[in-house]
């Protein structure tokens, strides 16, 4: 036994080799492990893992980009002998994230005679074996620490979010150290994807998360009622019955949580939440040059608005709704707002 380490070095260092390892996170000897960190001269060495380890160069496999991903879902369709329409093709690209596993197993099971339909309803199941499969492992070991809050608090928003809004929500906004920690934990066992300072969810980590998070009840709304109250106080600033534009820039980037806020109090029917909201989403629904969506959820906000006779929101949006409609040349509609 002592000899054999010496012997396949010696081998290596006569011939050029590559060794390809896959799934290293399931390989506990160390001894490995210190190996592949001194590999001989010329040997390389080629690893799949599902953890981050250091290495010379990492390769971070994140969703497939769409043409790619429907390319796959056509040849596994073809392999499988199963029809897919185009919207179910790319309804099967939005709920896997393009991720390849997700797509040949969803695939799979196409071809064993489960229903289109069933199979992507399975796919928006956080406790479907795929996700089970891909996650529960990694979020066992996190469960209860730090990691897991900001993953589960991540699990609320539908698009990337930075490091402090992300690390407010999750109760660490004070813990800078535990919050940094906790988000390199989550990038070590690749629960997360980071660009740049940004941390983002694929769809079906978000699923997964979210079934997780109904499980604690107590958590849940603790985590949901800081994401309530962060978001409308980053909101704030931007209230008042005159114009207030503030940072142009960080609200192009962030204003896509508001939004998403947005539709959680219509759909929880908290008026008072909309209404805190409401300055902040119309300045970002005219930044984005979405006037459609200003004027629809201005007169969702007007009505609110007069139902508990809030004075300075009705103002407010009356006259940016009809600033829009002069803009677009509907005088009279214009008008009709501006005399409210």
């Amino acid at each position: 036994t002592e000899e054999q380490r010496e012997i396949v070095e010696q081998v290596l260092r006569e011939q050029r080799t590559l060794l390809i390892l896959d799934n290293l996170e399931t390989v506990d000897d160390e001894s490995l492990l210190d190996f592949l960190h001194e590999l001989p001269q010329p040997t390389k060495a080629l690893v799949t893992t599902r953890h981050r380890i250091d290495v010379a160069r990492a390769i971070r496999l994140t969703g497939m980009e769409h043409d790619d991903a429907l390319g796959l879902i056509n040849q596994e369709s073809m392999r499988k002998d199963v029809a897919l329409h185009q919207e179910e093709q790319e309804d099967l690209w939005g709920r896997t994230g393009g991720m390849p596993l997700a797509i040949v197993w969803s695939i799979g099971l196409m071809g064993l005679g489960g229903s289109v339909e069933s199979v992507l309803r399975r796919l928006s199941s956080g406790q479907n074996d795929i996700a089970r499969f891909c996650f529960e492992e990694s979020v066992t070991k996190i469960r209860g620490r730090s990691a897991h809050r900001l993953l589960l608090a991540l699990a609320l928003f539908d698009a990337d979010v930075s490091r402090p809004i992300l690390g407010e929500v999750a109760g660490l906004g004070e813990d800078t150290y535990g919050r940094d920690q906790g988000l390199a934990e989550l990038l070590q066992l690749s629960l997360v994807n980071k660009e740049g300072d940004r941390f983002d969810l694929l769809p079906l980590t978000r699923t997964y998360a979210l079934e997780d998070l109904a499980r604690s009840p107590e958590l849940e709304q603790e985590l949901r009622n800081r994401w309530v109250t962060h978001l409308t106080e980053l909101a704030r600033p931007y209230g008042g019955l005159h114009w207030r534009w503030r940072d142009r820039r960080w609200l192009r980037q962030e204003g896509k949580h508001f939004d998403t806020l947005a539709d959680w109090s219509l759909q929880e029917a908290r008026p008072d939440v909309l209404l805190l909201l409401l300055p902040a989403l119309l300045y970002y629904y005219d930044l984005m040059g979405r006037w459609a969506d200003a004027l629809s959820l201005g007169k969702i906000g007007l009505d609110y608005a007069h139902l508990i006779q809030d004075g300075e929101s009705i103002l407010f949006t009356a006259q940016f709704m009809s600033w829009i409609l002069n803009h677009q040349g509907r005088i009279h509609e214009a008008a009709s707002y501006g005399a409210s």
